[in-house]
């Protein structure tokens, strides 16, 4: 099983829905959070950083400049880290930003994985939900 945390905006390039790490740096960067919400994102999005490998790949395709619609999920084996984006998907609620925890079995075409997520390119009926 795999799990990913979405928000109601898209990517304008794919159309996907945009994953809550994307939309906790945003905030970040909009510089509006009190002190102590800002911490708080910040000491999850650290541990992030810390404890999740960056993805080496995120399309299938091997062509230099393919476009990727590949999107990250975790695997729910990946314990800590789930428990770690839930917590996020909190902070980011208290945010007034709805957060949407979607379960697959197969998320797609793999183009990445490593012990706690996947990158995978949706399949058509994916990309348009």
């Amino acid at each position: 099983m795999f799990l990913r945390f979405e928000t109601h905006g898209r990517h304008a390039e794919t159309g996907l829905k945009v994953g809550v790490f994307h939309v906790a740096y945003e905030l970040l960067d909009a510089d509006h959070l009190e002190s102590l919400e800002r911490r708080e994102i910040r000491l999850v999005l650290d541990w992030f950083a810390e404890h999740l490998p960056i993805p080496q790949r995120l399309a299938c395709s091997r062509r230099p400049g393919a476009h990727s619609s590949g999107v990250c999920w975790f695997k729910s084996t990946a314990a800590r880290h789930v428990s770690q984006v839930r917590y996020l998907a909190i902070l980011l609620r208290q945010q007034q930003i709805a957060v949407i925890e979607r379960k697959a079995t197969n998320p797609g075409y793999i183009a990445y994985e490593d012990d706690f997520q996947v990158v995978a390119e949706p399949f058509a009926e994916i990309s348009r939900r």
